[in-house]
């Protein structure tokens, strides 16, 4: 079983319908401004956003994701990868949670309040605009070749995104 279908089973199974993606792109958000919530400011961060009240077991849940978001962010292999449906979905379902997760990333980036612009690098303001351009699209994308190699383009840019604004911003952290 894939790692998104047992974070969306883990949610179903609580009747708790979000979109996963959009939930794994928020927390990835967080840790990726460097923000130190620990369990507690985390859940509340998240049931704000999110407008939910999530039960202990959810709790749970969440700061797991978030924990093993942080470890595959800060892993020297870069194992980071988005939590986004399997390969096997078609490309529209899959572009579609692709939105989902840059307006969380987005979303959780400024939501742990750590930066202005002015206070970001060039580079990072220029991968969070291009995240911004991709969140805001929602065309239908036709299950083809071409459009599944050009997701898998964009799927890789976001991923490196996140990763270099999470070492930029946990050097930051650091000094």
């Amino acid at each position: 079983m894939s790692k998104f279908t047992a974070v969306e089973m883990a949610f179903a199974s609580e009747k708790c319908h979000l979109g996963i993606s959009e939930v794994h792109g928020f927390l990835s958000g967080i840790l990726s401004a460097g923000a130190q919530m620990d369990g507690i400011q985390l859940a509340k961060a998240f049931e704000h956003h999110f407008d939910i009240e999530l039960s202990s077991k959810m709790d749970e849940v969440v700061i797991q994701l978030s924990f093993q978001t942080g470890l595959e962010l800060d892993d020297p292999e870069l194992g980071f990868s988005l939590l986004l449906p399997e390969e096997s979905t078609g490309v529209g379902t899959r572009s579609q949670a692709l939105y989902k997760w840059c307006q969380g990333f987005l979303s959780g980036f400024g939501v742990s309040g750590r930066y202005l612009e002015s206070e970001l690098s060039e580079e990072v303001r220029e991968v969070l605009t291009d995240l911004a351009k991709i969140s805001a699209l929602d065309a239908e994308v036709p299950d083809d070749d071409e459009n599944e190699g050009d997701l898998l383009e964009i799927v890789e840019y976001v991923r490196m995104s996140a990763v270099m604004i999470y070492l930029e911003s946990t050097r930051k952290s650091v000094h």
